[in-house]
């Protein structure tokens, strides 16, 4: 079975986000946030964004402080650094 994941209104909405995020200046620190009900397609349409874009994916829990949510941004990044020197040196 072959799985394809059709661009629903969800994920225009939250590419297009993207795109606008990407296109402004270097210079402006950026960061997204995805909120809403439940059951309404946000984590499959991250899911999608993050591996188009070789992003990270952090998800917020109610006990997060800023410097919990800098922790995980961190762990998240030391990962994705980790995996590309490894497929550098392969």
């Amino acid at each position: 079975m072959r799985y394809k994941l059709v661009k629903v209104k969800n994920i225009i909405s939250l590419s297009s986000a993207f795109q606008e995020s990407k296109d402004s200046s270097a210079a402006v620190p950026r960061m997204g946030l995805v909120y809403g009900f439940t059951g309404i397609g946000k984590t499959t349409a991250i899911a999608w964004l993050v591996n188009k874009e070789s992003g990270i994916y952090v998800r917020a829990t109610s006990v997060w402080n800023p410097s919990a949510m800098l922790q995980e941004i961190l762990i998240e990044l030391s990962q994705m650094l980790l995996v590309y020197l490894l497929r550098c040196l392969l």
